[in-house]
């Protein structure tokens, strides 16, 4: 029964009110839930990228990443690969960073192992990393 008078108005809004406010909050608890599971991850996104590690993106042959200083130029690189008997098999897209396979595979064995290789990689100036990969980092 609605109450009379002066004040009788604004309790009868207030219940009205109150009434609008619940059901404000209800449909926004409702909108939430819904949003919430729109963007609950259900299966991990497919990754856009590599990282440098990944074995599975090492062409065959690669035993050594090598990222040389922008300051090296292709002469340079050059002889370096040549007087180390190494020849880029890979590269990723600004060709900061090279994968290095020995220049004759059958010749491999007779190689130095790939830890030495990169030991003396590490030594030549001009060189940032120099870090074994795939097969190379088990033989440590």
């Amino acid at each position: 029964m609605p109450v009379q008078g002066p004040r009788g108005r604004a309790a009868n809004d207030g219940g009205r009110l109150t009434r609008w406010l619940s059901a404000a909050v209800a449909v926004q608890a409702v909108a939430l839930c819904v949003l919430g599971l729109r963007i609950w991850p259900g299966e991990a996104p497919a990754s856009d990228y590599v990282t440098l590690s990944q074995p599975s993106t090492l062409p065959s042959g690669a035993v050594v990443r090598l990222v040389p200083e922008e300051r090296v130029d292709m002469g340079r690189l050059r002889q370096m690969l040549a007087h180390h008997g190494l020849r880029i098999v890979g590269a990723d897209e600004d060709a900061s960073s090279l994968l290095l396979a020995p220049a004759m595979p059958a010749a491999s064995g007779a190689s130095l192992p790939a830890h030495a290789l990169v030991q003396q990689l590490r030594a030549e100036p001009g060189v940032l990393l120099a870090e074994p990969v795939g097969s190379a980092v088990a033989e440590r």
